[in-house]
């Protein structure tokens, strides 16, 4: 049999499972031959074409242009998801996405000699929201440090690893795992305010998902700074951020245990890495510092500060927080001046940039005294907090303490999250509504949680209304405010495609 034939008949094969995955996916446009293959050769396996690395390279690359979505999902349950390989076109130009599943060229692993890398870590501002890749801030960062290098035998190398909805926990989790491969001489993660966020799963044909695999529990719903759409119709920011109660604290820790812990393998490295986390949360830095970024030593974090957040000069928008060209630039410059100010890189012996350094430290320091005023950020939030969420009669406030789990039609999902105030101490968490008319919820109970403690638990009977009220340890009094959280052994589905859940309707929550 001559090279071409078998040539011919391995891309047969290919195509023949490829057709078969295509047409098993709802997608009917992979009609690339002229012949049909011999009947025999479509009894080829999907392990097959996969043990040929550059056919099922082919094979991705092709799905990813016939697929509107542009994520894949990913097997570690803390990252979630990743981006689907492939050119995408979109309004703003092509988007390349390389074999690791992040917007940056083919890089080696491990690092090559000579190779000084650097990572910039982050979610939808590293990926370059709206934005063709060369105007991305990593870019610009990359042609600093090569013109001002005085080392020309090394050779830097800015990478862009961010995927669009990532949170720390997942951002450290893909950086850790393959630390030993990726070899980065220092790692930078953008933090935006929405980092405590859920990150998703996806769903075929590369969607976004709507399910959190490192929370399978919570069903449908997905945490997320801006969490009243459901409860209001409208986005609001809720409480998430500020380091109030269980569901908060418990997200800060988390968090925090991630980057330390990245820290930590870092520093284990024979290049012994380093690490400088950027905080973007505007006022709310303060909560940032006050529970994560306390921890870390004061040259590894800098805060942003809250104008530099606000300024319209640097957004794609005015309601959008991104980046615009202008503001990747200038924040490729502001890195710069921090990593030559606090000797980031001393391998490449960087020349000075006054403007970049002062740019970088002007800013440093004005975000630093902002960080600090926590207790101004959490008090005027204390005292608008009510002890009580009325369902039927919910005002912005109040939506604010609604973290998940409650929809516009005042019913609850498998999990639901709230902050209520405790101005004084409480005897009581009080629970009324109504069960659900669905009989295959019969004796299904719903665990009630205040902060750590679980305090009781309820039995759903179909068609009943509901009244409870579960004493609440003595240890809580002194806490000005309490999460509460509501956990259902089962629930039903809801929705037009019925994949909503939800267990019982929720009238009133309140600590008595």
């Amino acid at each position: 049999m001559g090279a071409g034939d078998s040539q011919g008949r391995l891309l047969a094969r290919l195509l023949a499972v490829a057709v078969g995955l295509v047409v098993a996916l709802g997608a009917l446009a992979l009609v690339l031959w002229r012949r049909p293959p011999p009947a025999d050769e479509h009894a080829v396996t999907l392990a097959e074409v996969l043990r040929e690395p550059s056919l099922a390279d082919q094979l991705l690359e092709r799905m990813a242009r016939d697929n509107k979505g542009e994520f894949d999902t990913h097997p570690d349950a803390d990252l979630g998801h990743v981006n689907l390989k492939g050119t995408y076109e979109r309004s703003f130009g092509k988007v390349e996405i390389n074999t690791y599943g992040v917007r940056e060229r083919e890089y080696a692993l491990p690092k090559p000699a000579g190779t000084v890398r650097v990572v910039l870590l982050g979610d939808s501002f590293v990926w370059g929201w709206e934005l063709p890749a060369e105007q991305r801030m990593g870019v610009h960062l990359e042609r600093a440090l090569l013109e001002r290098r005085q080392r020309p035998d090394l050779a830097p190398e800015v990478l862009h690893l961010g995927v669009t909805s990532w949170n720390l926990i997942g951002e450290c989790a893909f950086v850790r795992r393959q630390l030993d491969q990726l070899q980065p001489d220092l790692v930078i993660q953008i933090s935006p305010l929405n980092d405590l966020d859920d990150t998703t799963g996806a769903r075929g044909f590369g969607a976004m998902g709507n399910y959190v695999p490192r929370s399978p529990r919570q069903g449908d719903n997905v945490v997320r700074m801006l969490s009243a759409q459901d409860a209001l119709g409208v986005d609001i920011e809720n409480d998430l951020t500020l380091g109030l109660g269980w569901e908060s604290l418990s997200r800060f820790a988390g968090s925090r245990a991630a980057v330390l812990g990245l820290v930590a393998a870092l520093g284990r490295r024979p290049e012994h890495g380093r690490y400088l986390l950027v905080g973007h949360w505007g006022e709310a830095n303060a909560a940032l510092h006050a529970h994560l970024g306390s921890e870390l030593a004061q040259g590894a974090v800098v805060y942003l500060p809250a104008d530099f957040r606000d300024d319209v000069a640097t957004r794609l928008a005015p309601g959008d927080p991104h980046w615009n060209a202008a503001g990747n630039e200038r924040v490729g410059r502001i890195l710069y001046g921090l990593i030559r100010a606090r000797g980031l890189l001393p391998e490449l012996v960087l020349a000075p940039w006054p403007e970049a350094e002062r740019e970088a430290l002007d800013l440093s320091e004005q975000g630093w005294r902002e960080a600090q005023e926590y207790d101004a950020l959490v008090a005027p939030r204390l005292s608008d907090m009510s002890s009580a969420i009325e369902t039927r009669s919910l005002t912005r406030s109040t939506a604010r303490q609604v973290l998940i789990g409650l929809d516009a039609e005042r019913l609850v999902s498998s999990y639901a999250s709230f902050l209520l105030a405790q101005p004084a101490p409480a005897g009581h968490v009080r629970i009324q509504g109504r069960c659900l008319d669905e009989t295959s919820l019969a004796g299904a109970r719903v665990h009630v949680f205040a902060e750590e403690h679980e305090v009781g638990a309820f039995e759903l009977e179909p068609g009943r209304p509901l009244d409870h009220a579960f004493a609440l340890p003595s240890s809580l009094g002194e806490r000005r405010v309490l999460s509460v959280r509501l956990q259902a052994d089962d629930f039903v589905y809801r929705g037009k495609a019925l994949r909503h859940f939800v267990a019982f309707a929720l009238e009133r929550l309140a600590l008595e």
